[in-house]
Formats: C-alpha cells, sequence, structure tokens
C-alpha cells in the first residue's frame, strides 16, 4: 500500500477537527475566545501595531511611509483564530489549511467580504511583544503591516504541546467596499 494511503485518515481527522475550530470560533458576532490573547494583550497588539504604522520605517531598507491606523475587526479575529487553532493541532506552520485552504477561504467562512487581504504568522512567541519584534524586524511582514491599504485587522492565538508552543496568526485586510461587486442574492446599491 503506498505510504501516501496510511495517513489519509490522520488527514480527515484533521480536517474535522480544523473544522469543528473553525465552526466555534465564527459564533455569530461574539467576541473571539483564544486561550493565550485576552482582552488587554488584543489591546496591546492593536497599539503596537499602530503604533508602528504611525511613523516612517524600514523594512528590509525599503522605505515605508507611515500610514492610517488599523481599526480591530472581530471577523478577522475569529478567522486568524480558527486557523490559528488548526495550525497548533497540527504543529506546523504554512499559509495552506486543510479545510479553508487559502487566505480567501479562511475570510469567507468567516463572512468577511475581502476587496484585499494578507496574513502573518509566526511560532513560539510567548508574548505579543515578542510576537511584534519579530513581524517588525522580518522584511515580509513588515512590508504587510506597513501596506498603507490594510484598515482592520485580527490577531490570534492557539497553544500547541508541540515544538513551538504558541501559533499566531494575523489577518489584516481592507473590506470590499460599497459600490465593489454584491454578494450573490444582495441588491447593487446606487
Amino acid at each position: 500500500m503506498p505510504t501516501h494511503a496510511k495517513s489519509a485518515p490522520r488527514y480527515w481527522l484533521n480536517g474535522l477537527l480544523a473544522l469543528a475550530c473553525a465552526a466555534v470560533s465564527m459564533s455569530a458576532g461574539a467576541a473571539v475566545d483564544s486561550p493565550c490573547l485576552n482582552d488587554a494583550q488584543r489591546d496591546e497588539a492593536l497599539a503596537l501595531l499602530n503604533g508602528f504604522r504611525s511613523q516612517l520605517r524600514q523594512c528590509g531598507g525599503q522605505p515605508m511611509r507611515a500610514v492610517p491606523a488599523l481599526r480591530w475587526n472581530d471577523q478577522l479575529a475569529a478567522s486568524a483564530q480558527s486557523f490559528s487553532a488548526e495550525l497548533a493541532q497540527r504543529d506546523v506552520l504554512t499559509h495552506e489549511g486543510l479545510v479553508a485552504v487559502t487566505l480567501r477561504d479562511r475570510l469567507r467562512q468567516v463572512g468577511y467580504r475581502i476587496r484585499l487581504a494578507g496574513e502573518n504568522l509566526s511560532a513560539g512567541p510567548e508574548d505579543v511583544g515578542e510576537l511584534m519584534d519579530q513581524w517588525f524586524g522580518s522584511t515580509k511582514h513588515c512590508g504587510n503591516i506597513m501596506l498603507p491599504d490594510f484598515e482592520e485587522v485580527g490577531l490570534g492565538c492557539a497553544p500547541s504541546p508541540g515544538r513551538y508552543g504558541r501559533y499566531w496568526v494575523l489577518h489584516l485586510a481592507a473590506p470590499m467596499l460599497r459600490y465593489d461587486f454584491p454578494a450573490p442574492g444582495e441588491p447593487r446599491s446606487p
């Protein structure tokens, strides 16, 4: 029997667990519950992100101008929390999910209508300060954070008994504008 066939039940179970995590985190309008990210840490993360964005920066030698502050979005936080739980359960750091394969899929799953989105991942940092220092010092993560088109943000964190201890996911996005195309079944606004 081929080796990939032996692991198929495990992937099916992983997918089922990820789907369950997504369903729990998508409860309508509820605050996102994260075992390693409380309200104070969420506020700290938003303050650090906006403080960083408020000044001229260098991301890998590339000058980046100051950009507007981000707003917290519970749908983005739910998506980030769900994906961090999946990564922690799988004990892997990847942008490819098992159930919601792409970032676009993950955001659709929570009902977020995107115009533009980005995702930062990390594994290991013990707290928000360490996490942000890591992302601010990385060319690609810094560039994502400093993208002026992003308007909203959500952060998720999940503990893991695996090699890293914690998995972090940051979802940055700009929502679909009112004059963008409506979702199927919605009337088009003037």
